[in-house]
């Protein structure tokens, strides 16, 4: 099909409210499904965010430790009293 007959016949705009039909008719049909992933989705993103946010502040701390005390650079010897 070329794009003039696309166009002429509204192909894409068809397609597009048939799915979209499709769509809630099956999410209508298993909302519990649907709505048991939205809570795993949710949970998981929490999980991340608690992570980054736990490595964000370690990783302020190990900045501030290296600032204030010369940290070396990975693979050289340490100065001595840096704790790990």
């Amino acid at each position: 099909m070329d794009v003039t007959c696309k166009r002429r016949h509204h192909t894409s705009e068809l397609w597009h409210a048939v799915r979209a039909q499709k769509q809630a008719a099956d999410i209508t049909r298993h909302r519990d499904r649907y709505t048991a992933g939205l809570q795993a989705l949710r949970t998981y993103r929490a999980n991340i965010a608690e992570v980054l946010r736990k490595l964000g502040q370690r990783g302020h701390a190990r900045l501030r430790r290296c600032l204030l005390h010369s940290c070396p650079r990975p693979g050289s010897a340490k100065p001595a009293g840096l704790a790990s």
